[in-house]
């Protein structure tokens, strides 16, 4: 499904009703509030352009091979020139193997690889979009496939198997080619689940944890970080992603929560309590079941017409207030 930026549709599809069922997976990792070693899940990270044009990438730690899944919910915020999104390409066997997605705002989006000589394919494409992306890379042994948005499949006939021995790993956000870093981006990313034969060996989602996003593991339970000096740029996060019903415990006067999706069916019991939240969204409820009302204190920036759009109920009090700016953020830097 493509998914435009920007809609409230978009914005509950996200979560709610967002189901990866191309490839089984462990379970979703939920719950902002649950003992996690991430503050939040969000939902998506992207990957700013900084002054250098240089822009943080992930290292999934994992080989291209011919019996791997890839299923991907990306989109490319500005393309004008190739902005791959995940891939590795080497040389093996004097030719170069490997394979690459992404975008280009002239030419559509691209699935690459090299083997044999085969060019790859592309496919139709719109900026600030959202896309969910399967390419399974060997599948019943004789056909490679790929799906763009659950409606386009592509099939090419395989003469020969990849060779094994593959040492550059697959970059989000990026390409490993052959060593350097390739067609780098301003792109998103809401997940990307990798598998091996029928396991599933990597299945990442968005979190923050102390301020700084990164992509969590929740086979391995690791959290990936940008690799260390590709940028000095960090992740953007999205909101906060809330799919776990919750009631606020005896100290739980939240903060600094940031925007809210909290999904459909998922409940957040204020519990006499003060709720602090930069926005809402989502077919969730907020409410409070004691007798002596919560407070529910959202905040507005300036580019957010309706500041809560989930349900409210039960006894509280509701403050709205509005700022004239989007975000409170850490700091500003003057770049050079």
């Amino acid at each position: 499904m493509k998914h435009k930026i920007g809609s409230s549709h978009g914005h509950i599809a996200f979560t709610a009703k967002y189901v990866r069922a191309a490839l089984a997976a462990a379970a979703f990792a939920s719950a902002a509030f649950a003992a996690k070693p991430y503050d939040a899940q969000v939902e998506y990270l992207e990957a700013p352009v900084n002054s250098a044009s240089k822009v943080p990438y992930i290292n999934t730690g994992l080989m291209p091979a011919d019996d791997m899944g890839v299923l991907l919910r990306v989109a490319a915020m500005r393309a004008t020139a190739d902005t791959t999104v995940c891939g590795a390409l080497e040389s093996l066997s004097g030719k170069d193997w490997g394979w690459y997605i992404g975008f280009n705002d002239g030419s559509g989006g691209y699935l690459r690889w090299n083997a044999n000589g085969n060019p790859g394919t592309r496919f139709s494409y719109s900026a600030n979009s959202v896309y969910d992306i399967y390419f399974n890379y060997f599948n019943d042994r004789g056909r490679r496939l790929h799906e763009v948005d659950g409606t386009y499949s592509f099939s090419l006939p395989i003469d020969q198997e990849w060779p094994s021995g593959a040492t550059k790993p697959i970059y989000l956000f990026a390409y490993d080619n052959k060593g350097t870093p390739g067609n780098t981006g301003n792109a998103r990313s809401y997940s990307a689940q990798f598998t091996k034969g029928n396991n599933v060996v990597r299945d990442l989602i968005p979190v923050r944890n102390d301020g700084v996003g990164y992509m969590y593991d929740t086979i391995g339970e690791t959290l990936l970080g940008k690799v260390e000096g590709s940028s000095s740029a960090e992740f953007t996060c999205g909101r906060s992603i809330i799919d776990e019903s919750v009631t606020l415990d005896a100290d739980a006067d939240w903060t600094h929560l940031g925007q809210l999706l909290i999904s459909s069916g998922v409940t957040i019991d204020l519990n006499g309590h003060t709720l602090k939240i930069v926005g809402a969204d989502g077919e969730g409820t907020i409410t409070d079941t004691l007798g002596n009302p919560g407070v529910l204190r959202v905040t507005a920036p300036s580019s957010v017409a309706t500041p809560v759009t989930v349900t409210t109920s039960g006894n509280m009090t509701i403050f709205r207030s509005r700022k004239p700016y989007d975000a409170e953020v850490e700091y500003l830097e003057a770049p050079v």
